[in-house]
C-alpha cells in the first residue's frame, strides 16, 4: 500500500442502485462455495464496487450485520490489489458463527482471481502491441 493512501471503503465503492445490482445478478458470472455466493461483472468505472445481500434466513440482524462487516472489510483489504474494476454482489449462505474475516477474505480473493484470469492475458497482449 502506498504511503498516505487511504484504504477505506468509500461511498462511491458501494453498489446501491437497484438497476446496477440487477445487472450484476443477471449478467455477472457466478462463483460459489459452501460459504459465499459471489456474482462478478467487469465495470468501466474508476473503481470497483460491492453490494452485500444478507437474507433473513441467516439469523437476527446482529448476525446479518456481522456478515456485512466481514465482507466489507475483506473487500477493503483486497481492492488495492485489483488490476481491473469489477462490480461484486456477495450473498452469504450460512450464519456467521465461527467464521472470521481472514477466511472471508481468502474466499473472496479466490473468486476474484478466478474471474479475472481471462482478462490478464488481454492486458499482456495490449502491452506487446
Amino acid at each position: 500500500m502506498e504511503i498516505g493512501k487511504r484504504n477505506t471503503f468509500r461511498r462511491r465503492e458501494r453498489l446501491k442502485k437497484y438497476r446496477d445490482i440487477l445487472q450484476v445478478l443477471r449478467k455477472g458470472e457466478n462463483r460459489s462455495d459452501d460459504l459465499l455466493n459471489i456474482r462478478l461483472i467487469q465495470n468501466f468505472r474508476d473503481c470497483s464496487r460491492l453490494a452485500v445481500m444478507t437474507p433473513k434466513k441467516l439469523g437476527i440482524a446482529v448476525k446479518r450485520n456481522r456478515w456485512r462487516r466481514m465482507v466489507r472489510e475483506a473487500f477493503r483489504l483486497l481492492k488495492s490489489s485489483l488490476k481491473w474494476n469489477i462490480d461484486l454482489v456477495v450473498r452469504p449462505l450460512v450464519p456467521p458463527e465461527k467464521i472470521k474475516t481472514p477466511e472471508v477474505e481468502k474466499r473472496l480473493r479466490h473468486a476474484i482471481r478466478d474471474y479475472l484470469r481471462p482478462f490478464e492475458g488481454s492486458e499482456e497482449r495490449r502491452r506487446k502491441a
